[in-house]
Parts: structure tokens; sequence; C-alpha cells
């Protein structure tokens, strides 16, 4: 693992929504001297400078905002690309990088690195409801009382927890195609799939960051191309760009696609896709359960989780 102290760090993409945020704080504390950049004018990013400021007027953290410029990314010693920058096999600044020999990476990466156990990793996608089948999953652990964390696309980032995460949590990662994309085996390191993976759909969405479909479609398989023996594959819905040829064959994968009869309980959320969410995080709670020589959630069980996940969502 790349050891950040005394490093020179480019964070690439601070944005709005906190995907720059939690990356910078973890690298200051680490030891880590960090440049954050954004394309964008200070104007545009006023929330997030705000949440930030303590450590830009502390003088851990610089800024050069409204531009990129080529040097804060070849004279670094680490570069963190933010996640929300389409394309960046062919952004201009990161080939720099990469091309003076820079250590190029991502928050998720830096994550999954450093997590004490692969085996305890769930990962959820898909182009619709990979949120509320996350959500779903982590309060039906919750319910049987797993020590259970989440990150990845939602719930912000887990770098922070590192340090009091042990091998008995369970850590649950809503993953987006862009965040599974730099998951992949590559120059920037091996590739990663969690021991669990859950697959909603995959039908055509955010081809503005992929270039085309089918680059979208690959980058979602990643979350099974590098599972090993002994782990689980469950995919949900069936759709074009996911018929049981398109899967990574890998050797003592447990793969299926769960019942399409929901469980006996009453699901508040409307419609027949949050049915069939409930039913993966049933199925792959019980995955996870088992996967520990547990019992697999009840039906009786999750109508009592899903009611309250349900309800919640619906305010």
């Amino acid at each position: 693992m790349f050891d950040f102290a005394s490093k020179r760090v480019t964070v690439m993409g601070l944005g709005n929504f906190g995907g720059g945020l939690g990356v910078t704080r973890w690298l200051v504390s680490q030891g880590a001297d960090v440049l954050v950049t954004d394309a964008s004018p200070p104007e545009k990013l006023e929330s997030a400078l705000a949440e930030l400021r303590p450590l830009i007027d502390a003088g851990e953290v610089t800024t050069r905002l409204g531009e990129h410029n080529v040097s804060d990314f070849t004279g670094a010693d680490a570069v963190i690309a933010n996640p929300a920058v389409p394309m960046p096999w062919d952004n201009r600044f990161l080939r720099a990088a990469r091309a003076a020999g820079v250590h190029v990476t991502t928050e998720i990466r830096l994550l999954v690195e450093r997590l004490p156990s692969r085996d305890n990793v769930i990962g959820i996608t898909g182009s619709a409801g990979k949120s509320t089948t996350t959500a779903m999953i982590a309060h039906a652990l919750k319910a049987m009382n797993e020590p259970v964390v989440v990150g990845g696309n939602l719930g912000g980032s887990l770098l922070y927890e590192l340090a009091t995460l042990t091998t008995r949590h369970r850590v649950v990662l809503e993953l987006s195609s862009a965040m599974l994309h730099w998951l992949d085996a590559g120059a920037d390191g091996p590739g990663f799939s969690p021991r669990v993976a859950v697959v909603t759909n995959i039908k055509p969405n955010h081809i503005d960051w992929h270039g085309s479909f089918d680059h979208y479609a690959a980058s979602k398989r990643v979350i099974a191309a590098h599972q090993r023996p002994g782990d689980t594959l469950i995919l949900g819905d069936d759709s074009p760009a996911a018929p049981p040829g398109s899967w990574p064959e890998v050797p003592g994968v447990s793969r299926r696609a769960p019942a399409r009869a929901a469980p006996e309980f009453a699901l508040r959320l409307p419609g027949s896709h949050n049915r069939l969410n409930a039913v993966l995080a049933a199925d792959d709670s019980g995955a996870a359960a088992r996967g520990r020589g547990g019992a697999a959630l009840k039906p009786s069980a999750l109508a009592i989780v899903v009611h309250s996940v349900s309800r919640s969502l619906r305010r």
C-alpha cells in the first residue's frame, strides 16, 4: 500500500457532494501535503470549501480552483481522482500524471486496499435500485446483530473508520459504475470484487461518463470479475446487458438469481422493483450470514426490517 506520510498529493475534484472532502481529510491525517484542485470556480464550491476551511486556514491543505494545472499532476507523488471525473483514461491531466510515473488512484481503492478483511465485504451495484437494496441489506444485517458499516456511493467515505473496523464488521458498499471501473485490474493496482456481489440490473445509464453502453456494462461486471472460489454473485433483474453468459466465469463462485416471488410481508415502498430489491436484500443477507456460519434471514425477520426501512424512505 502507498504510504502518504510527507508525500505531495493532488486531489482532483472537490465537488459539492462530499466526493473530495473525506479523502482530503484522511490524507491530512496520514501526514500528506495536500493540494485540492477543481475546474469549478470557488463560488460554485462554497459549501464544500466551508467544510474544508479549517484545514486550509491551518495550512494543511492548499487549493487551485477554477482550473487544473498540469504541473500539479506531474509534480505530485500521488493523485487521487474523484470518481465523478468522466472517462479518466482519456483525461489529459491524469494521462500526464501517469506518464510522469505518478501514482494515480481513487478513494474507493484506498479503502478496499486497507479493509481488515475482504471476506466481510458486500457490494451492491445496478442501474436502479442499488441505494434501496444497500439500505435494506444494512438494516437486515443489523437486525441479525451484525456490526455493519455502509459506504461507497452511499453513506460517505469509510476511510476515517478504518481504525475502528475489525474482522467482524460487515462492510456494505454501494458501488457505482465509475467506482467499479477504478477497481478493475490495471496500472493502478490489482482487481477487486467483494465476496458477496449483488447486481440489481444493468440498463443504459451514465453514457456521458463511460463513452458507450458497452463500457458502462463492462464496468458494472467488475463487481464479479475478481471474485474467488467460495464467493457469491446474486443477479437481479434480467436485462440485455446481463445475460448469464456475459458474466465472468469464476470457478467456485456461487451464482444465482433470487426467486422472483417476494417474501411474505407487506412492503410499503410501491412497485414490483422494490419488492425485487427486498428479495435481493434477503438473499444477500442470508449469503453473508451463511458465509460466517450463521443462519439466513427469515422472511418474518426481514418483514420487520423492510417495513421500517420502507417507512423511513417514504418520509
